[in-house]
């Protein structure tokens, strides 16, 4: 009897490899950051919060980040929000 062959799992969100799954935003901001050469200090002026919360965001501490700092560091980095949520693995809008 022939085995059946199994079937691989659909892939509904073509936009996310498996990488980026495993990603979540104090990787991906973190990543930024030192993309763009900066300390936590630095960034942290930037957005207008303390420093050390950059760093809690950063080591995954903190969990529920606030929408307004989501909004305010895609906007210093250039990115979706979507990205830094990991929705999506594109950090640029396509219109």
């Amino acid at each position: 009897m022939a085995s059946a062959k199994e079937k691989e799992p659909v892939n509904h969100e073509p936009w996310l490899n498996e990488e980026d799954e495993k990603e979540t935003i104090a990787s991906r901001v973190k990543e930024l950051r030192k993309g763009r050469q900066w300390n936590q200090a630095q960034l942290a002026e930037k957005v207008g919060v303390a420093r050390s919360q950059i760093t809690r965001l950063e080591s995954g501490e903190t969990q529920n980040v606030n929408s307004d700092l989501i909004v305010k560091l895609a906007k210093v980095f250039g990115v979706t929000t979507d990205y830094l949520l990991c929705v999506t693995g594109i950090p640029h809008a396509k219109y």
